[in-house]
């Protein structure tokens, strides 16, 4: 810590402004990225709702994205399956006529 914020420690030498304005600048860049809470629970919630949950990798990715991009793939609408158009309609056998109650 008193490597971050030299002037935290007593023990610590004086260093220059410009130092110590690197080191700041290093800190905040290793900081980062960091989506609210609701944001975090937003995303999850529709991944969890409207898919499977997230596949390895997309929860970070939506997160990076933020909440509308994650809302507008989520919710997609018209997404095609390509395999639907393989499958042909049932057809089920004529059975015959439908027997009344009173056969026992």
């Amino acid at each position: 810590m008193s490597q971050l914020f030299p002037n935290s420690s007593t023990n610590c030498s004086q260093e220059p402004s410009s130092a110590v304005a690197r080191r700041m600048t290093l800190y905040i860049l290793m900081v980062g990225f960091s989506p609210s809470y609701e944001q975090r629970v937003a995303t999850a919630r529709l991944l969890h709702r409207f898919n499977f949950g997230p596949t390895p990798g997309q929860y970070s990715n939506l997160l990076a994205h933020g909440l509308a991009t994650t809302q507008s793939v989520v919710l997609e609408y018209g997404r095609t399956d390509p395999g639907i158009d393989s499958v042909t309609p049932l057809v089920l056998a004529d059975l015959g006529y439908f027997p009344s109650g009173n056969n026992v």
